[in-house]
């Protein structure tokens, strides 16, 4: 019987008393409530996804599903993986309980899904089969797993765990001793393997690979198993990893570490090519940038001169893959106000798009030739889910309807519009208008402003917390992106956010009060409807400072 038949016989024989780890159907919506208009609270019921996982074949889809709980005094977020099939037909929960599961991975075989939680004290690495059955917890990490990846012949898992307290940590935290000391006595991430099978005496073999005074932070196995390649920084602290990561290699059965790359600035994020000749990763190219730079380079498994791919659109690249055929780069990024996924030829050809979209991609995952792309995708008025697409012809298929039972009442449209600033540059923004919107009326400018000098603001759905207020009826809001601007190109320039870096609150504050008076006098209209005014303004940001 094929996984996914057994996946359908799983959704049809499952009770609503099965316990932690067994796959149940559960309604992914609450009880509806009546329609009306958008409140904070309803905003919080909508449920969002934050990972994706395909199985080497394609057919089934791993997810993990985040809700806010609030009921009494219970405040907190709880997550859970859910399986959906390729065709959309069945979609089951695979973890239940009141610890959150996460990072789910299907096994090399198909035959386990795998998952971190919390629930027996620390986050340990959990194996439940895809065909059903009780969660088996796999490691029994102290203080528990940070990151893992499946071997690609599935006899062993690598994990980053954090340097566990000495018999000294431990004696001062009894003595209440344990004062912090502000950038000493770091812990660091380093890496270890178990092994999937049990041995002799019934426990998984477990090796430590990594140790010293660095910090691991993203690692990739080779595909014949022999190596792991890993980013590592001298310190944990976020400043660190944004100006100084190198990328190095281990034997898989311990030994020395090998420096591979190894210059000035961040080089993070490696990733093996599928014939393990090549390594891709993101690098500041030897020179320490504080504005986001992340281009795309390639150095041999050997070691050697790192070379540079094609610029992406904003020289911001997030690593996601590599073509089955080890052709291309995949990466994903932010074009203007969407995020999509490009593909980088390592022949060094032109940057080219392989899912352009209104909105905003996130969360991609692959299949085990990679011709397969799992994702969430959402709109301003297109709450997220879980799609599916071929990669080398992108077309979307909506697998899921997570929020299908929450109510969603009529909401403010969103608009992307353009100005020139007063120094002649193009801008860009959101702008929100208010539910029953009337042409011709008179209404207010709510200004919203992000951070900054490397951020932007995206066509993500306006429903959820922390978004523009979907529900507004009062005025108009105004997502400006004052420090993404283009000359006369397709794409945002570097060049501008270098320069909004050093000048940081005089530069960002004149594009805004640019935007601000944009709204003032440009008339506004929605398609279809007649020219109106906005007479005020709100400002609906922290104040902004102002270098010295």
């Amino acid at each position: 019987m094929s996984k996914h038949r057994y996946l359908r016989a799983i959704a049809l024989c499952a009770t609503a008393f099965a316990g932690i780890g067994t796959p149940t159907v559960q309604a992914q919506g609450e009880r509806a409530i009546p329609a009306g208009r958008w409140t904070p609270e309803l905003s919080m019921r909508y449920k969002t996804v934050q990972q994706t996982a395909v199985s080497p074949d394609g057919q089934l889809i791993a997810y993990v599903v985040r809700e806010a709980l609030l009921e009494g005094e219970k405040s907190a977020y709880l997550s859970h993986v859910w399986v959906v099939s390729a065709d959309g037909q069945t979609n089951v929960q695979y973890t239940h309980g009141e610890n959150s599961a996460s990072n789910p991975a299907f096994s090399p075989d198909g035959e386990y899904l795998s998952f971190t939680s919390s629930r027996s004290g620390e986050n340990q690495i959990w194996l439940l089969r895809v065909r059903g059955g009780e969660a088996v917890q796999l490691t029994e990490a102290d203080p528990g797993v940070v990151s893992y990846r499946w071997s690609p012949d599935g006899s062993t898992i690598a994990y980053t765990m954090r340097d566990p307290d000495t018999e000294e940590d431990q004696k001062k935290k009894q003595e209440k001793l344990d004062v912090i000391l502000v950038d000493q006595d770091f812990k660091y991430n380093h890496l270890y393997t178990i092994a999937v099978a049990k041995n002799d005496s019934g426990g998984h073999a477990t090796q430590r690979l990594t140790a010293g005074h660095f910090h691991i932070s993203s690692f990739d196995w080779s595909p014949d198993a022999t190596t792991i390649v890993f980013a590592h920084q001298p310190d944990p602290r976020i400043n660190t990893g944004g100006i100084h990561v190198d990328v190095a290699t281990v034997p898989a059965d311990s030994g020395a570490v090998t420096d591979l790359v190894s210059w000035p600035g961040a080089d993070r994020d490696p990733v093996y090519s599928p014939d393990g000749r090549w390594i891709a990763f993101i690098s500041h190219g030897g020179s320490p940038q504080r504005v986001g730079l992340g281009d795309v380079y390639l150095v041999s498994a050997d070691g050697g001169e790192p070379r540079k791919l094609a610029d992406t659109p904003d020289r911001s690249a997030a690593m996601l893959g590599w073509f089955g055929d080890g052709s291309s780069v995949l990466v994903s990024e932010a074009i203007r106000t969407s995020r999509q996924v490009l593909a980088l030829p390592i022949d060094g050809g032109a940057v080219r798009p392989v899912a352009a979209v209104r909105g905003v991609i996130g969360s991609v995952s692959f299949d085990r030739a990679a011709a397969q792309m799992a994702f969430t995708y959402q709109e301003p008025e297109l709450p997220v889910d879980v799609y599916l697409s071929p990669v080398r012809q992108f077309t979307m298929r909506k697998l899921t309807d997570i929020n299908s039972a929450v109510p969603r009442p009529p909401m403010g449209q969103t608009e992307l519009i353009s100005w020139t600033s007063r120094d002649g540059l193009e801008i860009e923004g959101l702008l929100t208008y208010p539910v029953d919107y009337r042409s011709g009326q008179v209404y207010p400018l709510i200004l919203n402003v992000h951070g900054g000098p490397a951020g932007v603001f995206s066509q993500s759905f306006t429903g959820t917390s922390g978004q523009p207020c979907a529900s507004l009826t009062t005025g108009r809001i105004l997502s400006i992106n004052p420090i993404h601007v283009a000359f006369g190109s397709p794409q945002y320039s570097r060049s501008p956010q270098t320069t909004l870096y050093t000048l940081f609150g005089r530069l960002g504050s004149s594009l805004m009060n640019s935007g601000c008076s944009y709204g003032f006098t440009r008339p506004f209209s929605m398609s279809g409807g007649t020219k109106s005014v906005i007479s005020g303004i709100w400002i609906a940001a922290s104040s902004i400072p102002s270098k010295a």
